[in-house]
C-alpha cells in the first residue's frame, strides 16, 4: 500500500513529536514497531494517509509557522482504518513534488465551494512564502511597512536580534488578539469573509506587505506596545523538502 506521511520541517512525527523520523536520504526504512490490527480508527504503529490532503487536514500545513513536510511512503503490512492506515513499518521513498502539493491543497479546498480556486492559490502562496525561500532584510522592512500602510496603523517598527526576543516582548505587553492578526490563518480568514460578502473590506487586507516579509526571511511580526511593531528575521535554515518546493517553483517561473 502506497501513501503518505507528513512531518514537520525537521523531520519529526507532527503530532507526537520526538526524534526526527529519518535524516532526510532516501529511500529510508523506519524501525519495525509494533501495529494495532484491530478496528480502531487511532492506534499505533506507523500512521499515514493514502491521500495527501487528508495527511494535511489531520496535520496542518504550517503548525509550526513552517511548511509541514509530505513523504511519500510504501507498507507491505497495512491496514486501512477510517481515512488513517497503520504499518509495523514503512518505506519512505521521496518528498512530494511542488505539484503534488499544490493539487492537495486545491482539494483539499473543495470545502470553500465556489471560492475554492481563490482560496487554494492563497493558501499555496502562503505555503511558498512560509517556507522562507529568501533572505533579505530590506524587502522584510519593505514588506511590514507596506502592510502597516495598508492597515491604517501609524506604527513604528522594532527589529530583535531574534524571534525568542521579540517573543518575549509581546509576552510581557500580552496582546494574543494582535498578535492573532499578523498571522497566515487570520489572512485567509479575511480573505474567504471578504470574497464571501460577509466582510466590507478588501480580500488581501491582511496579506498586503506581509506574506511577501515571510517570503523574504521574516521570523515573525507581534505587536510588543502601543503603535509598535517588533519584528526578528528567522533563524531557521529552509529544510531540503522546503528547498524542493521553491526551487521546483522558480524552476517552473513559479510565482
Amino acid at each position: 500500500m502506497e501513501g503518505w506521511k507528513i512531518l514537520t520541517p525537521d523531520l519529526r512525527p507532527p503530532l507526537q513529536g520526538g526524534a526526527p523520523v529519518f535524516n532526510g536520504t532516501f529511500p529510508s526504512l523506519t524501525a519495525k514497531v509494533d501495529c494495532d490490527p484491530s478496528s480502531q480508527e487511532c492506534s499505533f504503529g506507523w500512521n499515514f494517509t493514502k491521500e495527501l490532503e487528508t495527511g494535511f487536514q489531520i496535520a496542518g500545513f504550517w503548525p509550526t509557522g513552517r511548511p509541514n513536510v509530505a513523504v511519500k511512503v510504501e507498507a507491505a503490512e497495512a491496514v486501512q482504518r477510517g481515512n488513517k492506515c497503520r504499518a509495523p513499518q514503512l518505506n519512505l521513498l521521496r518528498f512530494a513534488t511542488p505539484d503534488e502539493i499544490r493539487e492537495s491543497i486545491h482539494r483539499f479546498s473543495k470545502a470553500f465551494g465556489k471560492h475554492q480556486d481563490a482560496m487554494a492559490e492563497e493558501q499555496w502562496q502562503w505555503f511558498l512564502a512560509l517556507g522562507r525561500p529568501e533572505r533579505d532584510r530590506s524587502a522584510v522592512v519593505v514588506g511590514l511597512e507596506s502592510a502597516l500602510k495598508v492597515r491604517k496603523l501609524d506604527w513604528t517598527l522594532k527589529e530583535f536580534p531574534s524571534s525568542t526576543d521579540a517573543w518575549a516582548a509581546w509576552a510581557a505587553w500580552d496582546a494574543w488578539a494582535a498578535w492573532a492578526a499578523w498571522a497566515a490563518w487570520a489572512a485567509l480568514t479575511v480573505s474567504f469573509a471578504a470574497r464571501s460578502g460577509w466582510i466590507s473590506d478588501h480580500h488581501d487586507l491582511l496579506t498586503v506587505g506581509i506574506r511577501n516579509a515571510y517570503r523574504n526571511g521574516l521570523g515573525i511580526a507581534v505587536p510588543i506596545g502601543k503603535n509598535e511593531l517588533g519584528w526578528a528575521m528567522d533563524a531557521t535554515a529552509a529544510s531540503d523538502a522546503e528547498q524542493s518546493v521553491t526551487v521546483g517553483q522558480s524552476e517552473k517561473g513559479g510565482e
